[in-house]
């Protein structure tokens, strides 16, 4: 029996494929039946005989006849109509065609999913197959380079805003009206809220004693005598005493949904045995903890990216894409369970405890339509926002029913950061819902919230703000790429740490007007990748003598170099007590000692 041409064109071209990949280290693996899937070969990216965790799949195509245009700037290949459906839209991970001429040995690769003009001819219908362009400039091996930058592409701004919800948006109210148990709203829920709300703790929290507080608090989580009910709230109104206390010490973002999900985790261990409502709000308010710490650490992953936007480290941007994907998929993953939980509280006899357990979801989910939105993905963000509005909206209702200002207001609090758009359906919703609050001090703080947002998109500053600091950036560019900052067996870990510390070289340069930190060096692996350089080495100099001292630790550096130099000088000067040092005061003092610096170098 003879062979098939095309059998022997296919294995002429397989391997004038391998011959580009194999070379570089890379692995190729034939899928079998893999035009089952849209796809014949897996390959995946070596880097000095190890992984990157970078692989793409490919779809080959040879010929001994290749059909190039007139001005020969693209080749045209046929592919049935759904091989490229199922390569453009159905395949999750990256794609690459690949078509060997083996007549010329040459091989050309192009990004189906890239393809917009692709994409279009897709929108026809009654179509057997479909030309798909390759372009004759994007040849192999020379555009290696150009390939990895597009696989990463690929990743980024394709697969990311395919993954859509896979829970429509709901009309919970729709759901909610239809299945809330009528005899609930009477029940004395809302005298319970009022009578556990530790009136005493409030207090004195608000006073700003929140040491006091937390005491009271704990007394009634700790008697034997207390009933769920009250425990349950006193753990509440702890968690948002200590809220208040890690914004006043400037804490990492991250710290804040780590204290929920403890939180949450406790109130499930209280109610584990019921009763079903509050049992119900634990388990809401732990989903919505692990989702607020998911998006937390994509944020990071958010930093890390724009740091090293213009990087030329192809393979590096390329994992760190890779990580920022898998984030992507978890947090969709992690929405969609809450979604769920939403969903049966709406049909839930205990849907009226439920309102504030809500609130949770849209304040996690918050952050993360925000980076959305930064980037440009806004199609995909208001798909979130649309649906967190939702939430919002069934929160309101039961807290309607409830008669519960206190929560409605909560309600128009959360929706805002859910577009940045006073016309939009969130802030439409959130005006009209302010004048179903009775409580005249409760609309009033709704109103003054709502024309405080409308100020900050103006870009005007609103005083009270929470301004994000160096400190916060680095914090969450260090959680996003997975290290632990309050492990104290972990290196980088403490590397970081250091680098936080040294920040600020405030400490040192107050001493003496003549003192002046630079950046030294050396600096470590991680130091390097978060650029930041008061993770590495420092050097102290005099800037009037011309000594200089290096190593890792400024404080040890410091006690060092005044024994040696500073505590027997005539000139050691110190700064004014009003000296600042701000980030400002340190951009322009590193501007005035660039001749002092320049002259430094040169002499090392």
């Amino acid at each position: 029996m003879k062979r098939p041409q095309q059998h022997i064109t296919d294995t002429l071209g397989e391997a004038q494929m391998r011959a580009i990949f194999e070379p570089l280290g890379w692995t190729v693996n034939k899928v079998e039946g893999g035009a089952d899937y849209g796809h014949d070969f897996e390959v995946e990216v070596f880097r000095d005989f190890e992984s990157t965790g970078i692989a793409f799949k490919v779809q080959l195509k040879s010929s001994n006849s290749t059909q190039y245009s007139k001005n020969k700037k693209f080749i045209s290949e046929k592919i049935d109509f759904p091989n490229v459906k199922r390569l453009c839209n159905e395949i999750r991970g990256p794609v690459i065609l690949i078509h060997a001429d083996c007549e010329s040995h040459q091989t050309f690769w192009s990004a189906p999913q890239l393809d917009s003009h692709l994409a279009k001819t897709l929108s026809a219908k009654d179509q057997k197959k479909v030309t798909v362009r390759i372009p004759a400039s994007q040849e192999l091996p020379a555009t290696i380079a150009d390939l990895i930058k597009t696989i990463t592409q690929v990743v980024e701004q394709v697969l990311a805003s395919r993954i859509l919800m896979s829970t429509p948006v709901t009309d919970f109210v729709g759901l909610v009206k239809d299945h809330l148990d009528e005899d609930a709203i009477t029940r004395t829920f809302k005298d319970k809220i009022d009578a556990i709300k530790l009136m005493k703790a409030q207090e004195q929290m608000l006073s700003g004693f929140l040491d006091d507080a937390k005491n009271t608090m704990q007394k009634v989580i700790d008697d034997d005598e207390s009933s769920i009910e009250m425990k349950f709230w006193a753990y509440l109104w702890f968690e948002r005493a200590e809220k208040i206390r890690l914004v006043r010490a400037n804490a990492h973002m991250e710290t804040w949904p780590k204290l929920k999900l403890s939180v949450s985790r406790q109130l499930q261990e209280l109610t584990k045995k019921g009763p079903s409502h509050l049992k119900f709000f634990a388990l809401i308010a732990r989903k919505a903890a692990e989702l607020d710490l998911i998006v937390h650490k994509d944020w990071g992953l958010y930093l890390n990216w724009k740091l090293h936007e213009k990087s030329v480290d192809l393979f590096w941007k390329a994992q760190l894409v890779f990580e920022r994907s898998n984030s992507f998929r978890k947090i969709v993953r992690s929405y969609n369970h809450c979604i769920r939980l939403a969903r049966y509280a709406a049909n839930s006899k205990d849907s009226w405890a439920l309102s504030l357990a809500l609130l949770r979801i849209v304040e996690a989910i918050s952050i993360f339509i925000m980076r959305l939105s930064k980037e440009g993905q806004n199609e995909i963000a208001d798909q979130y926002s649309s649906s967190s509005l939702q939430l919002c909206r069934l929160a309101a209702w039961i807290a309607e029913q409830n008669s519960d200002d206190d929560a409605l207001f909560y309600c128009i609090v959360a929706a805002l950061p859910l577009k940045r758009d006073p016309n939009s359906d969130a802030w439409n919703w959130a005006l009209k819902t302010v004048k179903l609050i009775k409580k005249q001090e409760a609309k009033e703080n709704a109103q003054k919230m709502i024309d405080s947002h409308t100020r900050r998109i103006s870009g005007e500053y609103i005083e009270g703000d929470i301004k994000t600091t160096r400190k916060q950036v680095y914090e969450n560019m260090a959680s996003g790429l997975g290290i632990d900052l309050s492990d104290p067996t972990d290196l980088e870990a403490e590397i970081v740490r250091i680098g936080l510390k040294d920040l600020d070289p405030s400490r040192v340069l107050k001493n003496c007007e003549h003192l002046f930190v630079s950046a030294g060096l050396s600096a470590p692996p991680i130091a390097v990748l978060l650029q930041m350089p008061s993770a590495g080495e420092k050097i102290i100099h005099c800037t009037l003598h011309r000594y200089a001292i290096s190593g890792l630790l400024l404080d040890n550096i410091y006690n060092f170099f005044k024994q040696r130099y500073c505590d027997h000088c005539p000139d050691c000067s110190p700064r004014p007590s009003t000296w600042e040092c701000s980030e400002e005061w340190i951009k322009e003092e590193e501007a005035r000692r660039t001749e002092y610096m320049e002259s430094f170098r040169k002499r090392l």
